[in-house]
C-alpha cells in the first residue's frame, strides 16, 4: 500500500528472483498458506520449497523492493524446450493492479533472453475468465485441452506463448 492507504500500481513494483533466503521463505510461506485456504488449494510450502530446491524450478516475485512484502509470485519449470508456468498467484490486496501482467511480462522477457527456450506453456481452467483473458492479451494461444485435468473434473486449456517480442519489463 502507498502512504495514502491505496494499492500501488504494478508500475511501482519490481520483479525479483526467489533465492531461498529466510526472509523470502517467510513470504513464500504466507502465500502458500493463503493459497491453501482458497477454493482450489495448491501446493503446500514444503512441496513448493522442494520443487524450488531442484535445478529446473524457478520463482519470481513482485514487490516494491527485494526485501518488501510480496504482491505476487510466479513459479515456472524450465526445460530446454519450454518454460512451463506452474502457478501465478497475486495477493488479494494487489489483484486488478497489473501485478499478474507484470509477472507474466517478466517471465516472457526472461524466456526470450535468458532461459533455454523462448516458449512458455501453461494450463488454465476454462472457468477462470480473468486469467484466460490476460493470457490471450499477452499472445498466448490455445494448443490443446486436458480432459478432467483438475480435481473437480474441470478440463484444462493448454496455452502456449510462441516467444516473440514482448514489451520491455522493469527488473
Amino acid at each position: 500500500m502507498d502512504r495514502d492507504g491505496g494499492v500501488l500500481p504494478a508500475a511501482e513494483v519490481g520483479v525479483f528472483p526467489y533465492a531461498g533466503t529466510p526472509e523470502q521463505d517467510l513470504q513464500l510461506g504466507l502465500f502458500a498458506a493463503a493459497w491453501q485456504e482458497g477454493q482450489l488449494p495448491f501446493w503446500s510450502l514444503s512441496e513448493t520449497q522442494a520443487m524450488l530446491a531442484g535445478d529446473s524450478c524457478r520463482a519470481f516475485f513482485a514487490a516494491i523492493s527485494e526485501h518488501a512484502q510480496w504482491h505476487g509470485v510466479v513459479l515456472v519449470e524450465v526445460t530446454d524446450e519450454w518454460s512451463d508456468l506452474l502457478y501465478l498467484y497475486v495477493s488479494l490486496a494487489h489483484r486488478r493492479t497489473g501485478t499478474a501482467r507484470l509477472l507474466l511480462l517478466h517471465l516472457l522477457e526472461r524466456a526470450r533472453g535468458e532461459l533455454p527456450s523462448p516458449t512458455v506453456i501453461l494450463e488454465v481452467r476454462p472457468s477462470n475468465l480473468a486469467a484466460w483473458g490476460l493470457y490471450q492479451s499477452l499472445g498466448f494461444v490455445e494448443v490443446g485441452r486436458r480432459k478432467a485435468y483438475y480435481r473437480n473434473g474441470e478440463d484444462a486449456l493448454v496455452l502456449k506463448h510462441p516467444g516473440y517480442e514482448v514489451p520491455w519489463v522493469r527488473r
